[in-house]
């Protein structure tokens, strides 16, 4: 467990308070970070985010068609639905009307 407990402090300083308790650790995420931590994890976030919306501007239309499709067989087989009259409607009536100026 020891080894572990080394093993991800060395990839990462944040995690550098554990906890070993019944053979579980567990990370004390803000035990040490101070404003520069905090700006580097935002940051390195951030970096992550802007891959991920490169890497959908270059999926093909077909790619998003096959994964919308697969969300909606999922949440089908979920047994979840949507209701009838949630007022999504009157909001778009809404906006038209600010969109017109009225």
């Amino acid at each position: 467990m020891h080894f572990l407990k080394e093993f991800i402090c060395s990839l990462n300083p944040v995690f550098e308070t554990l906890h070993i308790k019944r053979d579980r650790i567990f990370a004390c995420y803000n035990a040490s970070m101070n404003a520069a931590d905090v700006r580097f994890y935002r940051e390195r976030w951030k970096a992550v985010e802007e891959i991920e919306r490169q890497e959908l501007r270059a999926m093909s239309i077909e790619k998003h068609w096959k994964q919308l499709n697969a969300i909606m067989r999922f949440a089908i087989r979920m047994g979840w639905k949507r209701g009838d009259d949630d007022g999504e409607m009157e909001v778009f009536l809404r906006w038209a009307k600010l969109k017109e100026g009225k």
